[in-house]
This record gives C-alpha cells, structure tokens and sequence, in this order.
C-alpha cells in the first residue's frame, strides 16, 4: 500500500506544472481518517454537554424530607434535608441535625461550592442514603446550600 501510495505522489508531483502545490498534501488518508475521529469525537462530547434532562415526577422511592424518614429508606434512596452541620467528623464526615434526629453526612470536598457554613447556620443537603451491610446508614451528600 506504502508503494501505490508513493506512485501515486511521484506521478502527482510530475504532472503539476507548479511543483509540489497542486498535490494537496494535507489530505493523505490518515489526515483525512484524524479529522473524521475528532470532528465526532466532539459532536459526541458537544451532544453529551447538553444532554442534562430527565424525567422529573413521581418515582418508585419515595424522596426523604427528614432525617427519620431517612433511616427507613432502601440504600441509594433520594433524600433532601433541612437543618444543621453539628460538627465534623474527620474524613469528610459530619454530624447533621433536624428537628426529627442526627445523622452523619458525607460531604466531598467540591459539594462546599466555597461556602462557608458554622452549626447555626440552616442548610439544604441533597443526597441519597448510603448503607453498610445493612447495620450503619449516612447520607451521601450530592449538593449543600446554606439557607
């Protein structure tokens, strides 16, 4: 394949009057295979950027609104709680109250947003019940908002 190519260069560069310039160099096969890889490589990431939708209604889980109706929900079930960052735990671990009881939240480092939040200060954490073997359940904090 190497050598038709090849033939295929000498006998362009020998029929073109002005040298090297009407052969168009930039359109070998693999220039042409690497702009059709990266032309889809973006539509695809440009079509997954705004494929942010989704069904918004009701579901099978019902979603927690209190800490004791947490505790009684299946692993991986929706939560959104209101009330107060106690105190921290150590390894992204805290102590999260409600009117209804206390429960440890986990909360990664980028679910702050830069937020700055003290134990008086009323928060909003979205996450989903995250279980042990059955024993031990937390809340895996997906967003925080201070109220």
């Amino acid at each position: 394949m190497a050598g038709a190519r090849r033939m295929s260069v000498d006998s362009c560069i020998m029929k073109a009057e002005d040298g090297l310039a009407a052969f168009p160099f930039n359109e070998l096969p693999e220039n042409i295979m690497m702009k059709k890889f990266l032309f889809g490589l973006f539509f695809f990431l440009s079509a997954a950027a705004f494929a942010q939708g989704g069904f918004v209604g009701p579901s099978a889980t019902p979603e927690a609104k209190t800490i004791a109706e947490a505790k009684g929900l299946p692993d991986d079930a929706r939560v959104t709680l209101q009330g107060n960052i106690v105190r921290g735990l150590g390894d992204e671990k805290y102590l999260f109250r409600d009117k209804t009881g206390e429960i440890v939240v986990e909360i990664d480092d980028e679910i702050w947003r830069g937020q700055t939040v003290e134990p008086k200060d009323t928060v909003e954490i979205r996450g989903e019940i995250d279980r042990d073997w059955g024993f031990s359940v937390e809340i895996e904090a997906d967003a925080l908002r201070k109220l």
